[in-house]
């Protein structure tokens, strides 16, 4: 898996180190990101991008839609792309000329019903079925792109029931589940299908309501049974599904069987893959036969390409001599011929091969196979092989290894196992764990090695499931032996019966049998061999697990430690308590009584890198439950001292409902929160852990309290909760008068909270407990900070700068703390507008550290608002002859690192050096940057460096791309940036890189209206016009591909293609590209729901505006109105306007004329308001403003009074949110007074900004200004009510709106009936 590193927080988990998944039930870790503020930055474009996605109708009907499907998680999207990038080239070709596949495949493409709507894959663990599925998956989204609104609405949507991801720590029981699996399908196809994605809206209310599996299906399928689409449903793995949802699973195929009877309109395809066990048993409960594919029999072509590839990598098969040659074709027939279709017995026989030196030993693996070895009779002989040439310590280290790999509740790093051998000896060994696999067992493990993740934090995988069923089966035989033994044997009995059996069994019989192993353990009991016990494997990992707890300060253990609090009780579960030997019971016995009474003991687990615990032992019982059981158990504590015994007795008295086995836990939450001994814990953690606990037992006592299951907000906490959990800390740990830290913890809470009247008094108090309060004092000034009263804040902590400048206070750390007091203070007077001292104090930061960059930017910004552009350029010129003593590079090119993705700092160092006529400096500091990041990449060995290396050159690229483009007037500078943007398109850095991914969305934008203009230009029949047009393509196909970004595929360049072959006149064309837009508009409006008819007519709107239709478009966006209906909203003004709404005359905008105008980070809808450049014709020369392509129907010249908003309908608010791309403050929540460029993708101004643009004033690149435009009046409630509510204005005519739907259909040959089962009614 080719797993990918989000840089979202300096703080991630181990598992997100790993994997780059987002959620984690593991404490934090640090991590070197390698990118200095990245993090911070990107959560600034996450939040800029998430305010954009929120205005736009479809983004807030998928997260309506993503909370009520309980926020599916993407983790089947990495299996996907795991299974892509690790498979054979070639893999699955077969399936093209397979009749059945291609015709269960082609449904989409029919539009017809197929007679067997269901198609399986079948096969044993290891015959590639997974492989396949991912080939399957890729082959349906290339044939029916996603996310392109094609007429034909076919939607492809996959699952993974994985129970461990490959190269993951995750083991997800929710990966499991057919709720969970049909919950991430449909989000799949809403994501796909505007149409579903309405109907799915109305059916997500009361969701969580849901018991029923039938009730859950009927909400996310049947409802949408009467729109006309294909919905591909791929299922991999059904036989890990949980054993409770095989009968929902049934009913699931029943129903797809019964529509496909009945000829429904919706056509579901449904291809299932799993174990031939599991679908033998679904084909024989459903009543129709279904469709199978059979692995073994169908896959030998793959088998064929595994093959070959493992012996094009295999050493000693590389030689090109005839007895090599000869050598490699005798093992490819050996293992193709008897192969069946069994990938893993292939790769085992391969591995086994692979440590052969001569040719006899590699033909007599080649003789066993070609005997009839099957997958077990492989590993048997592994075992025995190892068994005879590994040493005792390395069995020993084998059976260890083993024991954790097959009973992890969650895949092992290296670290991890690495503990697990040092608990075993306490010594590490001289080789790596990595190599010792590699070169001693490998024929048990392999080792998941990402790119982007160091060795050591690389997975641990069981080479295949059949070497636990071996080591079941073995500990099964094990016992019967036990059972049945009377005494020892002799050796000569041993040849007694050897002889015997020979004489009755041939050798491959007698060794499928095991009988050489068995005679051997027989004779020397004493011997070590390769034993896997796993009747006391969850015993042993129990007790291993709570000595890593314990740790004892050892560093070697330590990266177990965060595994063995999170899933010790996972494995406590497994034991069954009337079966676990009495002795054992109660050494567990008394280990569990230290975790929960012990307060040094609690402190080893309930740590800060553990914050998350209350989650598994407050909010949930079955933990809990579980320990009290085993305490019941004498046996458990018979090792117990009396004094705890009595305790334990209590926690199930029903008289003692204060008694809880998370008391001194509590406590120990209780010290940490207000004693000052969890300064580095989270205070609202600890806080919600006290609150829910006393919550917990208030409940005991009256179930009228409220039993918490959460962590509480700010609205659902009071001031007087705060106080109440600090009174009851009070008494449980006997503190008689609240001291400094106490009041001051206090304080810091209610602030967390918001109470920040009472956590002003609090703070106030602290004061006067402590001679050295600046903490307190700091905590106050922070408080008015957060409370808006900075000149209060600057005035509190003023005193606490000088008191560490005069070197009063003594701590460890005073430099770094006193920077952090000067920047705050600093960035409050900035806030004032009091930069002279803001930049005072900025100065006197970077003289005693001159290598921190976020300050250095600070000062560049002050003098960039003072537009003092020489000082802008000389500060920079200066941080070129400094270098920075971590990273080496000099300040300059580190500042372009640091802030690759500060959007501010490249508008800001242009626009300097645009004013100086420095440009060249820039670009060759762009450049340095640039190539220095490519030399880090090709140079380190570290993952994460060179991951972090690949996002600031993708970034850095995007931002020198604008600068040349807009800038640089000489051709070679603009196709030097359009190269710079093609290779950032090329970039695979996978979903979870979302800077990268927003990156492209903005660079896909830019290069789409650059070919589209540049084909113009070129004209209608020229290769240039086709080469552009071929990349305009190409560009709408990125954004098709599996692993594009769900922002990037959201682009739809359809519309511009349309819009292309529309100015060409050639309709066919036009209309192909734009058909699918605008069937899908007219779907949403086909049914009685009016509340989100809305986005169908802005839908419509666009795809007739590209299509040139401007009356029809006007029509649409006429209806996109406010609110009127509703009684919370303001009722329209009483001013009449007058029919002709449009404007006659420009009035300016103050500060219109400056060439030079402020960006604003975050303002506009897209990133187009608000970076530097203008996408200028190709043919060069200066834009006549007077002389602008707007469409025939509107005015020569736009007017508004700036606010985007008519006199009489400022208090208006409608459905929509957009603001204008200028970059200014206006926004339109419905059509008004609107600029919409018919040549962009989702551009629009209000009348000022456009003029701005004509004359070549914004400042920042949006769009072309010869594009061409279209006006969409100011709102006039007064001629809407003329129309009527059923009514629309169509040019000067009103004409009901049914009708002129009905109009737009006839042209688009889209029928009647087509609308009706697109948008079917709610109740449906």
């Amino acid at each position: 898996m080719k797993g990918t590193l989000t840089l979202e927080s300096a703080k991630i988990t181990e598992r997100n180190v790993v994997t780059g998944f987002t959620e984690s039930r593991e404490g934090f870790r640090d991590v070197k990101t390698g990118i200095a503020g990245m993090s911070s930055t990107l959560d600034k474009m996450k939040e800029a991008e998430r305010k954009h996605e929120a205005e736009t109708t479809a983004k807030k009907q998928l997260q309506t839609i993503k909370q009520a499907l309980d926020d599916p998680k993407e983790t089947y999207q990495e299996i996907q792309r795991n299974f892509a990038s690790l498979r054979i080239p070639g893999t699955g070709q077969w399936l093209q000329d397979d009749s059945v596949f291609m015709s269960w495949a082609g449904a989409g493409a029919n539009q017809e019903q197929t007679s067997d709507p269901i198609l399986c894959i079948s096969g044993h663990e290891g015959y590639g079925k997974s492989f396949l599925m991912s080939t399957v998956v890729q082959a349906l989204r290339k044939r029916y792109p996603q996310g392109q609104e094609h007429p034909s609405r076919t939607s492809v949507a996959y699952y993974y029931f994985r129970q461990d991801v490959k190269g993951s720590q995750s083991l997800d029981k929710d990966m499991q589940s057919l709720d969970k699996a049909l919950k991430a399908v449909a989000f799949q196809i809403a994501q796909n299908d505007p149409i579903y994605q309405k109907d799915l809206v109305v059916s997500c209310k009361g969701l969580e309501d849901v018991g029923e599996f039938k009730e859950l299906l009927y909400k996310l399928f049947v409802n949408a049974s009467n729109t006309d689409a294909t919905f591909f449903i791929l299922l991999d793995g059904i036989n890990q599904i949980e054993e409770k949802h095989e009968k929902c699973l049934l009913q699931l195929l029943k129903d797809v069987q019964t529509r496909c009877a009945n000829r429904e309109v919706l056509r579901i395809q449904v291809l299932l893959s799993g174990r031939v066990d599991t679908l033998e048993r679904i084909k024989n409960n459903l009543e129709s036969p279904i469709l199978t594919m059979d692995m073994a029999s169908k896959n030998e072509d793959d088998i064929k390409r595994f093959i070959r590839d493992r012996m094009d990598n295999m050493g000693i098969l590389s030689g090109l001599s005839a007895q090599v040659q000869g050598l490699r074709e005798e093992i490819f027939a050996g293992l193709t011929k008897d192969a069946r279709g069994d990938f893993i017995n292939v790769d085992l026989l391969l591995n086994e091969i692979s440590d052969k030196h001569r040719p006899a030993e590699i033909r007599a693996v080649l003789d066993k196979a070609k005997a009839g070895e099957n997958r077990s009779d492989t590993i048997a002989r592994q075992v025995e092989r190892c068994n005879d040439t590994l040493g005792t310590d390395d069995i020993l280290d084998l059976n260890e290894l083993l024991a954790w790999t097959i009973s992890t509740k969650r895949t092992l790093t290296l670290r991890e196992l690495k503990a697990v051998l040092y608990m075993k000896t306490h010594e590490s060994s001289l080789r790596s764990l990595y190599d010792q696999i590699r070169d001693r067992y490998s024929a048990f493990f392999y080792v998941s090695i990402e790119p982007d993740v160091p060795v050591d934090y690389a997975v641990v995988n069981l080479m295949s499931d059949s070497i636990e069923d071996y080591f079941k089966k073995a500990t099964e035989i094990a016992e019967t032996e036990a059972s049945a033994a009377s005494g020892d044997v002799s050796e000569s009995e041993v040849k007694i019966v050897k002889r015997f059996l020979k004489s009755v069994c041939d050798d491959v019989l007698f060794a499928k049998f095991g009988f050489e192993e068995l005679f051997r353990r027989k004779l020397d009991k004493s011997t070590t061999t390769i034993d896997v016990d796993l009747e006391t494997t969850p015993l042993k990992l129990v007790l291993e697990c709570l000595q890593a707890i314990d740790g004892k300060g050892d560093e070697e253990i330590k990266p177990l430690h965060n595994y063995a609090v999170y899933y010790f009780p996972d494995h406590l579960q497994e034991i069954d308590l009337s079966l676990a030997d009495p002795k054992t019971k109660s050494i567990v016995g008394k280990k569990l009584l230290e975790l929960f009474a012990e307060e040094a003991v609690i402190r080893k687990w309930w740590t800060e890198e553990t914050p998350d615990l209350r989650y598994w032992w407050l909010y949930d019982n079955t933990y809990v439950d579980m320990i009290l059981n085993w305490f019941k158990d004498s046996a458990v504590i018979k090792q117990v001292p009396e004094k705890h015994k009595e305790w334990i007795k209590n926690l199930t008295s029903n008289s003692k409902p204060d008694e809880d086995l998370l008391g001194p836990i509590a406590k120990v939450m209780a010290s940490n929160w207000l004693q000052g001994s969890g300064l580095e814990w989270d205070t609202t953690g600890l806080f919600s852990f006290l609150h829910g606990y006393i919550n917990k037992i208030k409940h005991r006592k009256d179930p009228q309290v409220k039993l918490p299951t959460a962590d509480p907000s700010d609205k659902d906490v009071e001031a007087s909760d705060i106080l109440e959990a600090a009174e009851w800390a009070k008494q449980q740990l006997g503190v008689d008068q609240c001291d400094y830290e106490w009041v001051r913890s206090v304080a810091r809470t209610l602030r967390e909270y918001r109470k920040f009247g009472e956590a002003i008094a609090q703070f106030k108090i602290a004061l006067t407990l402590a001679s050295d309060h600046w903490l307190a004092d700091y905590g106050l000034a922070q408080t008015y900070f957060e409370q808006g009263e900075l000149q209060l804040a600057i005035h509190t902590l003023e005193p606490v700068a000088k008191l560490f400048q005069n070197g009063d206070i003594k701590i460890d750390d005073a430099q770094d703390e006193l920077r952090g007091i000067l920047r705050d203070l600093a960035d409050w007077h900035k806030k004032l507008g009091n930069d002279v001292k803001a930049m005072e104090i900025y100065q006197s930061i970077l003289e005693d550290n001159s290598d921190d960059n976020e300050t250095s930017f600070d000062i560049i910004a002050i003098y960039h608002k003072q537009k003092k552009f020489i000082e802008v350029m000389d500060f920079m010129q200066m941080m070129k002859l400094h270098v920075n003593e971590k990273t080496g590079l000099n300040r300059l090119t580190q500042i372009y690192h640091d802030f690759a993705l500060e959007e501010d700092y490249h508008n800001t160092i242009v626009m300097a050096a645009k004013s100086v006529n420095n440009l060249h400096v820039i670009k060759e500091d762009y450049q340095t940057a640039l190539d220095t990041a490519k030399a880090k990449r090709e140079a380190t060995a570290d993952p994460q460096e060179k991951y972090s290396m690949i996002a600031i050159d993708t970034v850095l690229s995007y931002y020198f791309g604008l600068a040349l483009f807009r800038h640089y007037l000489d051709d070679n500078a603009k196709l030097q940036a359009i190269d710079l943007w093609e290779r950032v398109m090329k970039v695979q850095a996978g979903t979870t890189a979302y800077y990268v991914q927003f990156i492209q969305q903005l660079t896909a934008k830019r290069l789409s209206l650059i070919y589209l203009e540049r084909a113009r230009e070129a004209g209608p029949e020229s290769e240039a016009a086709a080469e552009n047009v071929r990349k305009l393509i190409w560009l709408s196909s990125v954004s098709d591909a599996e692993e594009a970004s769900s922002s990037l595929s959201d682009l739809n360049l359809k519309l511009l293609l349309g819009r292309y072959y529309k100015t060409l006149d050639n309709e066919e064309r036009a209309r192909g590209f734009l058909e699918g837009h605008v069937k899908i508009a007219l779907g949403l409006l086909s049914d009685e729901d009016p509340t989100n008819d809305y986005d169908g007519y802005k839908r419509l709107a666009d795809g007739l505006m590209f299509y040139n239709d401007n009356e029809n478009a006007l029509a649409a966006w006429s209806l996109i109105v406010p609110f009127e209906d509703d009684p919370t909203r303001a009722e329209p003004a009483e001013e009449k306007a007058s029919d002709n709404l449009l404007p006659k005359e420009l009035p300016s905008r103050e500060g219109a004329d400056s060439a030079i105008v402020e960006s604003v980070a975050g303002a506009s809808k897209t990133d187009q308001g608000s970076l530097l450049g203008e996408i200028e014709p190709s043919g060069g020369g200066a834009v006549n403003p007077n002389e602008p392509n707007v469409s025939q129907i509107v005015p020569t010249e736009p007017s508004t009074d700036g606010s985007g908003y008519s006199a009489s309908s400022t208090k208006l608010v409608g459905p929509i949110n957009y603001v204008c791309d200028g970059a200014c403050d206006t926004e339109w929540t419905f059509a008004n007074d609107i600029w919409v460029c018919k040549d962009c993708i989702d551009v629009m101004f209000d009348g000022c900004c456009l003029d701005l643009l004509r004359k070549g004033q914004l400042g920042f690149n949006v769009c072309n200004p010869e594009h061409e435009f279209l006006y969409v009046p100011k709102y006039d409630s007064e001629k809407a009510k003329r129309a009527g509510k059923d009514n629309v204005w169509v040019g000067e005519k009103i004409v009901p709106i049914s009708e002129w739907l009905d109009g737009i259909r006839r042209d688009w040959g889209i029928s009647g009936s087509d609308a009706k089962e697109e948008g079917k009614e709610e109740d449906d």
